[in-house]
């Protein structure tokens, strides 16, 4: 999960949160998340495997009652 350092009540498209994202604190947090998206995608397109594991559970009928919040 990312989490941009804000003041209290910043949350998201509030003007605290867009201070809070040109922080170099904020970029740092980003690139955490970029590069785990980046390396996750990279062995998606390595093990083919794995790429048709999560091609099927998309495909799923049941797909939607998968989420955390079901």
């Amino acid at each position: 999960m990312q989490a941009i350092p804000t003041e209290p009540n910043g949350k998201n498209h509030t003007p605290a949160f867009t201070k809070a994202s040109a922080t170099k604190e904020a970029h740092a947090a980003n690139m955490i998340s970029t590069r785990g998206l980046a390396l996750t995608a990279i062995r998606i397109i390595q093990d083919d495997k794995l790429f048709q594991e999560m091609k099927a559970s998309f495909a799923s009928p049941d797909f939607e009652d998968q989420s955390p919040d079901a």
